[in-house]
């Protein structure tokens, strides 16, 4: 049986490095994502694909 993408994800996580490194995330990403969607109020482009979003 192929492995999905999910299961190897989810044992990534299950390991020790895996473990460290989700949680470094959640102190560098998630609070600027955060910011952008709720004091700046973005939360989707208006354009359709990479290149249109690189210019909006």
């Amino acid at each position: 049986m192929p492995l999905t993408p999910t299961s190897v994800m989810e044992y990534r996580l299950k390991t020790e490095g895996g473990k460290k490194l989700y949680k470094k995330r959640s102190m560098t990403v998630e609070p600027v994502l955060g910011h952008i969607k709720e004091v700046i109020g973005f939360d989707r482009f208006m354009r359709r694909g990479a290149k249109a979003c690189i210019c909006e």
